[in-house]
C-alpha cells in the first residue's frame, strides 16, 4: 500500500515539472525580489533601430524574456532617447568578428547590441538574455 501512495506521488509530482518544450528560452521570474526590482529599474525600454524579420524577432524574444525574468513589461521602441534602454542595432562597419559576430556594450546607463547583420543581432540578443 505504501508503495502505491509513493508511486502516485511521484506520478502527480512528475506531471508539473518541466516538460523541456520551452527548451533553453526558460524565462521564469527572478525569485529574489531585490535582485528583481534592481533590474526592472534598469531596464525600461528596447530600441530596435532598423526593422527587418530577423532584427524584429530579436526584439520580440528580448521583450518576452524581460517579461518572464522581470514580470513587466518592456515596451519596443525605434526612437534612441533616454536611460536605461536596451538599443539594438546594425551597423555595416561595426568591428566585430563576421557577419554573425556581435558585440554587447555598457555605455552610461544604456546597454547596446551591435552586428554587422541581423542575424548577428539575434546571436548577440541570445546571448545578451543567457547573461
Amino acid at each position: 500500500m505504501l508503495r502505491l501512495i509513493l508511486f502516485t506521488c511521484v506520478i502527480s509530482f512528475s506531471s508539473f515539472a518541466d516538460d523541456g518544450s520551452r527548451l533553453w528560452l526558460k524565462y521564469d521570474l527572478i525569485q529574489d525580489a531585490a535582485v528583481r526590482k534592481g533590474y526592472a529599474k534598469s531596464l525600461k525600454k528596447i530600441v530596435l533601430t532598423e526593422q527587418t524579420e530577423t532584427s524584429k524577432v530579436a526584439a520580440s524574444e528580448l521583450q518576452e524574456a524581460l517579461k518572464g525574468l522581470l514580470g513587466k513589461d518592456i515596451n519596443i521602441s525605434n526612437v534612441e532617447s533616454g536611460t536605461n534602454t536596451i538599443i539594438l542595432k546594425i551597423d555595416s562597419k561595426a568591428t566585430v568578428h563576421g557577419k554573425e559576430g556581435f558585440e554587447i556594450k555598457q555605455t552610461g546607463k544604456n546597454t547596446t547590441i551591435t552586428s554587422q547583420t541581423d542575424v548577428g543581432l539575434l546571436y548577440g540578443t541570445l546571448a545578451f538574455i543567457r547573461q
